[in-house]
Parts: structure tokens; sequence; C-alpha cells
């Protein structure tokens, strides 16, 4: 640069050095190296002080525990017996788990056991896991109770329950038709007039709809002499045989009921029965429109009780409080909510996602 030129700026001393530029002030490698370390140390100083905190609330949980135990006076020998005497509930034929009874957010927790545990000795702890695990094990094998003879024709093909996965489902839709009639879900009257175990009672009150009318009982013979169960909506998974005389089948003579009966419905049925030719016929007679289909995501398993069917396969899987487990096929649910929700409005609430 002549005399007089201006001083070069710090850009260009860095480009004719071929260093990269830099906004602000340019810092050397020891200011660097202490920005460096002082944010590691606020770092550190904010890891130690939420364990601090942590530490002190499981202290004052360990003191407060210790508390409890040292007020609550100790049980003697002749309650513990009477507890450890206590048979474990049941639900559906099925004991509920030494977990469950020991843990105070379970549906079977039982308080008194819980109270009881910490003074048990090693060998009655021992004796309790050990039941425990062959009364889970006896259940496995025996799957859901089923009784022993119904008192209406039935065909063992016919001996599937429904997936739990299928209720959750409908859960939304339920719960809507309970909020048009202005009741809470837990006094929603649902039917169900098909029996096999039960099971859809067990199902639908673990959603929150506990009344459920499902029993061991003959349909048709209800149905004959006009004494049909008050309820808001029905909700089934019927029988898929023929009937064995020619007569109309199970889904036909559901679907007229539903229709007679001018109440909301679900249906669990296969794909197949809404291109059956009877099946629009049924509905034109009757000046109705046709159930909405809800598609799941994925196929339903069905589930049938341990030994109502001879020819089940021994290598299925099963679970205690389902049975054994089917191969999924194609169903859906053939619904329909009206009079309270028409059609087109239940369309245009699942599209705004507000089922519910």
């Amino acid at each position: 640069f002549g005399p007089g030129s201006p001083a070069p700026s710090r850009h260009a001393s860095a480009r004719a050095a071929g260093r990269p530029l830099r906004m602000g002030k340019e810092r050397t490698p020891e200011e660097v190296a202490a920005r460096k370390a002082k944010k590691e140390a606020k770092k550190a100083a904010r890891r130690a002080l939420i364990e601090a905190r942590e530490a002190e609330a499981a202290k004052k949980k360990k003191s407060k525990k210790k508390k409890d135990a040292e007020t609550a006076p100790p049980l003697s020998r002749q309650d513990i017996e009477r507890i450890l005497a206590k048979p474990a509930p049941t639900v559906g034929g099925v004991p509920s788990s030494l977990a469950d009874r020991l843990n105070p957010k379970r549906e079977h927790f039982d308080a008194e056991l819980r109270r009881a545990w910490p003074q048990l000795t090693q060998r009655e702890k021992k004796k309790l896991m050990d039941q425990d695990k062959a009364a889970r094990a006896e259940a496995r094998q025996r799957g859901p109770a089923a009784p022993a003879e119904y008192p209406f024709a039935a065909n063992a093909d016919d001996h599937c329950e429904t997936s739990p996965a299928a209720y959750r489902d409908i859960a939304g839709l339920l719960a809507l038709v309970a909020k048009r009639l202005g009741k809470p879900e837990a006094e929603l009257r649902i039917y169900d007039p098909y029996y096999c175990a039960g099971s859809v009672k067990r199902h639908l009150a673990k959603l929150g709809f506990p009344s459920v009318h499902n029993e061991c009982e003959d349909f048709y013979a209800r149905l004959d002499a006009e004494d049909i169960p008050e309820h808001d909506v029905v909700v089934s998974n019927p029988p898929y045989s023929e009937d064995s005389e020619g007569g109309p089948n199970h889904i036909k003579r559901l679907l007229r009921f539903c229709l007679g009966g001018g109440k909301p419905f679900l249906l669990n049925m296969p794909e197949y029965v809404c291109s059956a030719p009877s099946y629009a016929k049924l509905f034109a007679k009757h000046e109705s429109p046709e159930p909405l289909l809800l598609c799941p995501y994925r196929r339903y398993h069905f589930w049938t009780p341990v030994g109502l069917r001879e020819n089940s396969n021994k290598q299925a899987h099963r679970n205690p409080e389902l049975g054994i487990r089917s191969s999924p096929f194609v169903s859906l649910w053939y619904l329909s909510l009206e009079p309270l929700v028409g059609h087109e409005k239940l369309l245009r609430r699942a599209a705004r996602g507000a089922l519910g």
C-alpha cells in the first residue's frame, strides 16, 4: 500500500494471510479454552444440583416409609395367617397375580397383604410366589371359563370371542352415544345378545363401560317372547354359521333385530357380509341406509375358550384371560349410530378426528 492509503481492515488482513474470516472479536486459543471450561463447569454444577434434589427426594420418601412402618402397629401372627389364607380374587375364572395384589395402582390391590409383606418370612414369601406361578400356569392351560352346557343350539365353530383390540377401536363411538344420550359412560346400557364365555363384559368394563348385558341365555327365545333387556346400544359379534335347517343365518336375524329396534348398533362381522346380494335388499326393504364400515389397521384375532373346539391346534398361542388364538381374518365394524348421530354427521366428525 502506498503512502496515504487507508490502513487495511482486519478482514482484508485475514484474507491476505489466508486465515478464515471471523465475526466480532477474534479470541485467542487460551480464551476459547477458558470459555469451554466455564461452560463445562456450569453443566457440572447443574447436574450436581439435580442429583442433590433427587437424593433429597429419595431420602424423604425412604424416611416417610420408615415412619409409616413405625407408626403402623405390627400385625399379629394370627392376622398374618388369616391374610395368607385368603384366596386371590379372580377375573373370568383367572386368578389375579401376586404382583397385582401388591401394587396399589392395580385393580386387585390387597392392602392387607401389602402391609403384611415386610413381616413375612422368606419361606412364606417363596410359598406365595410358587403358588402364584402355579396358578397362572394352570389358568394359561385351562383358559377362560365357559359354561358346561348352553341353553341353545351351538355350533363349535362359532365359539370365538372378540379381541380386546376390536373393542378399543369403538370406545370413542360408544362414548359419543353416551354423550348424545346425556348419561355417563359407566351408565351406558350395552346389549350383546350372543354368549360364548362372557369376555365382552370384562373387555368393555376396562374401557369404562361396565353396564353390559351378555348372559348365557337363548337370544331368540327372548326375542320371540318380546322380552329383550333394556339397552341403549347393541354391540355384538354374531355367530357366522348357517342354519342347519336352511333358515336365515344369525347375521341376517341380528340385522333384522337391529333395524327393528331403532337403537344404535356396532356389529363385528366378516367383510363378505356387505357384498352378499341379500344385504342391500334387507336395508332397502326397511328403508334404512346401509351401515358405515369401520376397517381396522390390522386384522383382529379371535379367541376360543379352551375345550370348546375338539380340533383346536395344540401349538396355538394361549392366553390365560382370552383362550386359544385363532388366525386373523378380515372383519369390519358395521355401525349405525342413528337416530342419535346421522351417517353424514358422523363422517364429518371422523374427518375432524372428533369421534369421542
